[in-house]
């Protein structure tokens, strides 16, 4: 049988177990939404870089060049390259 004492140092001991179990269980929720939201993010980062690349008089000359479709889109996707890249470099920074 436990004392009194022991019984209350026993139940603040599982209450502070349970209080760093939900932590934990907040912390991993946090870390999953984060995850979701960096890769949800490259998909907007690329379409606002295929946006700029659309913007830039030079390269909507260039996409509408008599070509190929496949060439217009290899001129349309190397711009977007360079924009998406150019914005990573900002950021970084």
């Amino acid at each position: 049988m436990l004392s009194k004492q022991e019984q209350r140092e026993l139940l603040l001991l599982q209450c502070d177990l349970a209080r760093v179990k939900l932590r934990c269980t907040q912390q991993q929720a946090a870390q999953r939404k984060q995850a979701v939201q960096a890769k949800s993010g490259v998909v907007w980062q690329l379409a606002d870089a295929a946006g700029e690349a659309v913007r830039h008089a030079d390269g909507l000359k260039l996409a509408m060049l008599p070509a190929k479709w496949k060439h217009r889109a290899a001129v349309l996707l190397g711009l977007m390259a360079l924009e998406w890249a150019e914005r990573r470099a900002k950021h970084d920074k």
